[in-house]
């Protein structure tokens, strides 16, 4: 009887389908994008944590750069999404304190419910904080989609307080993205900075420090007479 021949390779060289080999390069490039950044991070090294071929990710994605945009949309936009619609349920009616204090949650509240859940949104953040305090050109393969998001709350903003100028308006907005991001990115700076008394990811009490201090900031920022206005009297 003759014996079967062996399998050619075995299973781990087999081919995985190709939507686990996507997903598993994304989460890959995800983790060291936000460890090493996008220049810090070869190819090899996205293939190799992915346990993929090298070549895997011209196949999936056409490249690099085309890796990181997914990287980043895949997250940014549910995550706009989630706070389009927390912004649409604004009472207009309410006292201007309070509407800002509706905005700051539509665009931070998101973020924390993420980063509860899933150890790769805070990856993201710390994608999007290095993204936001640089100037590398790689940010703009997706500055039109984070830019359509800000003019959304730009204009909300602009909506409470509509004497004030926009140079105040967008300011406020950045402002609240710089707070957020380093709050949601976890990055260890207050656990160094207080000898380890302070946690950055203890995420409930850092969010409610941001809503303290940005809504009567952000309302003080937006809350005064245009330029050129005559006192009464």
């Amino acid at each position: 009887m003759q014996r079967p021949s062996p399998p050619s390779s075995s299973a781990a060289e087999l081919p995985r389908p190709r939507a686990a080999t996507h997903d598993s390069l994304l989460d890959a490039a995800e983790e060291l994008f936000a460890e090493m950044g996008y220049h810090g991070a070869s190819v090899r090294d996205i293939t190799s944590r992915a346990g993929t071929r090298l070549a895997a990710v011209n196949d999936a994605f056409g490249g690099k750069e085309n890796l990181f945009r997914e990287v980043l949309l895949r997250r940014a936009r549910p995550l706009a999404a989630a706070r389009l619609a927390k912004l649409a349920a604004i009472d207009h009616q309410a006292s201007p304190t309070d509407r800002v204090r509706h905005i700051v949650e539509s665009f931070a509240e998101p973020m924390l419910g993420n980063a509860l859940g899933d150890r790769g949104w805070t990856c993201y953040f710390r994608i999007v904080a290095q993204l936001a305090h640089s100037a590398q050109p790689i940010q703009l393969i997706v500055a039109e989609e984070y830019n359509k998001l800000a003019e959304h709350f730009v204009s909300a903003l602009g909506a409470v307080f509509p004497n004030t100028d926009s140079a105040r308006r967008y300011d406020a907005y950045l402002f609240m993205l710089s707070l957020s991001l380093d709050v949601f990115s976890v990055d260890m700076r207050l656990d160094y900075l207080s000898g380890h008394t302070q946690h950055s990811n203890d995420l409930h009490r850092r969010y409610t420090h941001l809503m303290e201090f940005a809504v009567p900031g952000i309302t003080r920022l937006l809350d005064i007479e245009p330029a050129g206005t005559a006192p009464e009297g």
